[in-house]
C-alpha cells in the first residue's frame, strides 16, 4: 500500500484478486452486443472520414478539411470512451480504490474514462460547428435549394451545442466528485452535487441489475426505511430525486472493479454485521484478494 495521507491509503493497481461467481441476472459475461455494435459503428464512421478529409485538403476546401479531421477524432474518442467496458470480468483492483481508516473503502470514477468523455464532448462541439459553417456557407450562397432543411440542420446543431456545452459544465466544472464508500455505518454515493447513503441496517436487498447496458449493483432499502439524500444546491437534483430514493444503482465498471467482486462485497458486509469493522483495516482488502465474501 501506498500512504496518501495520514488515515488514507491507496491501494495500488495490480492486486489481484479471484474471479467469483457471475449472476445470471446479468446474463452473459461477454460484451454486450449493443455496445460491441456501437463500437463498430464509431470505428468505422472515423474511418469514412479519413478519404473524406484527405479529399477535402486535396481541393483546397478548409472548412470541409476540418470538419473531416473533427469526424475522425470524435468516432476514435467515442471508441476510447467505450472500449474499457467491453472488458468485462477484471482480475486486478484499480487504484482508484482508497482505504481510509476513518470513512471505509472507496471506489472512485476511472479517472481515464472522464478524461476521455471531456475530449470527446469538447471534440464533439467542434465537429458540430463545423457542420453548422458548411450548412451556413451553403445557406448564404443561395445555391441551395434546400433552404428548410438547412435552417432545420442550424437549429439541431445549436440544440446539440447548448446541451454538449451544460453536459462540461455540469461535470467537470468545480468539485464534481463521483465515489461510493462502504463503511461502518452503511453505503455512501456521491455523484457531482448529490450524496445518498444508508445504513447497513437499513438495506433489505443487495441485488445484480441491467440498466443502461451496463451491471449494475443495486441497494434497495427496507420498507420503511429511506436513502438519505443531499441534493446540495443543483435543482436539477432536486427535480430528480423522486426516482433517486428507490434504490442505489453502483455501475461498478464505472469504478474499474469487476461488478461481481462489488456485489459480494456489498452483499457480504450488508449481511455479516460483525465484520464491517473490516471496511477501516487491511482485512477487507485480504478477503478481496482470498474472494472470502460468499459466506
Amino acid at each position: 500500500m501506498q500512504q496518501s495521507g495520514d488515515n488514507q491509503r491507496s491501494i495500488t493497481e495490480g492486486v489481484e484478486t479471484r474471479l467469483l461467481p457471475w449472476p445470471d441476472e446479468w446474463g452473459s459475461s461477454r460484451p454486450r452486443p449493443a455496445t460491441v455494435a456501437i463500437v463498430i459503428f464509431f470505428g468505422i464512421a472515423s474511418l469514412v472520414f479519413v478519404p473524406f478529409t484527405v479529399d477535402a485538403a486535396a481541393s483546397g476546401n478548409t472548412t470541409r478539411a476540418v470538419y473531416g479531421v473533427l469526424g475522425v477524432l470524435v468516432g476514435l474518442t467515442f471508441v476510447g470512451i467505450a472500449l474499457p467496458s467491453l472488458r468485462v470480468r477484471r482480475k486486478r483492483l484499480p487504484e482508484q480504490i482508497i482505504l481510509d481508516g476513518a470513512a471505509g473503502l472507496r471506489f472512485s470514477l476511472v479517472r481515464y474514462s472522464r478524461a476521455t468523455l471531456a475530449v470527446w464532448l469538447v471534440v464533439g462541439i467542434a465537429f458540430i460547428a463545423a457542420r453548422a459553417v458548411m450548412v451556413s456557407e451553403d445557406l448564404f450562397t443561395g445555391d441551395d435549394p434546400r433552404v428548410g432543411l438547412d435552417v432545420l440542420q442550424l437549429v439541431v446543431a445549436l440544440a446539440v451545442i447548448v446541451a454538449f456545452a451544460f453536459l462540461i459544465v455540469y461535470l467537470f466544472a468545480g468539485h464534481r466528485d463521483n465515489h461510493v464508500t462502504l463503511g461502518h455505518g452503511g453505503v455512501v454515493r456521491v455523484s457531482g452535487p448529490v450524496t445518498k447513503s444508508i445504513s447497513w441496517d437499513d438495506i433489505a436487498l443487495v441485488s445484480p441489475r441491467v440498466a443502461n447496458e451496463m451491471a449494475m449493483v443495486r441497494i434497495v432499502p427496507t420498507t420503511g426505511s429511506a436513502f438519505h439524500v443531499d441534493t446540495g444546491n443543483s435543482r436539477m437534483a432536486r427535480w430528480g430525486r423522486q426516482r433517486t430514493d428507490r434504490w442505489m444503482d453502483l455501475p461498478a465498471l464505472a469504478f474499474g472493479v469487476d461488478p461481481a467482486l462489488l456485489l459480494y462485497l456489498v452483499r457480504f458486509y450488508q449481511q455479516h454485521p460483525d465484520d464491517r469493522y473490516e471496511l477501516q483495516s487491511n482485512a477487507v482488502l485480504d478477503r478481496i484478494q482470498g474472494g472470502e465474501l460468499l459466506g
